[in-house]
């Protein structure tokens, strides 16, 4: 969509204020590419899920960062990302990359307050410290809460997962039995 603004709309400047988001859509998909042609839908060996972790928190910091700073709507995404990260990793999982997400935010709202980032776009209005500290102590809570919350989860699905493998085997066992006795 962004590229039928431009196209409809060839403004240069407009184009410069959409170069970090077309540099995060060419991150996401390479390494999207990169992922599936090395690992397909097999989990990531050892320690390939928290480069996968560091991976997601950069790319949703650079579609923060392009879509306004502390101003941007897309904070969101780094929940989405821990919740991902129960699903993979589980509890440890869910803990890392709410760690990584409870990290990444404030620092980006820290470059952009004292003004060694400025998102395109944006204004250069001075954020105060209040403000600061306000929007970064709620979205590290929410992301702590998101990982506990979906870590349980996560714990639960895994639970559920050894549950139904035992019961396989069991299966399995009585099959053989009953191949036996016939």
């Amino acid at each position: 969509s962004v590229l039928t603004v431009q196209f409809r709309s060839p403004d240069p400047e407009l184009a410069e204020r959409f170069k970090y988001l077309y540099i995060a859509v060419l991150l996401s998909y390479g390494w999207l590419l990169i992922r599936y042609a090395a690992w397909g839908r097999e989990r990531f060996p050892g320690v390939g899920g928290y480069v996968q972790a560091l991976i997601d928190a950069a790319f949703i910091s650079i579609l923060v960062f392009a879509t306004g700073g502390i101003e941007s709507v897309f904070s969101f995404m780094y929940v989405l990302m821990i919740l991902l990260g129960s699903l993979e990793r589980y509890m440890r999982g869910a803990l890392v990359w709410a760690l990584l997400s409870s990290a990444s935010y404030p620092l980006l709202v820290y470059l952009q307050m004292k003004g060694v980032v400025s998102p395109p776009g944006a204004e250069e209005a001075a954020i105060p410290l209040a403000r600061f500290l306000r929007s970064s102590g709620i979205h590290f809570a929410g992301f702590f809460l998101t990982g506990a919350l979906s870590g349980l989860l996560g714990e639960d699905i895994r639970k559920g997962m050894e549950r139904v493998q035992d019961r396989d085997e069991v299966i399995r066992k009585l099959e053989t039995f009953h191949k036996n006795v016939i």
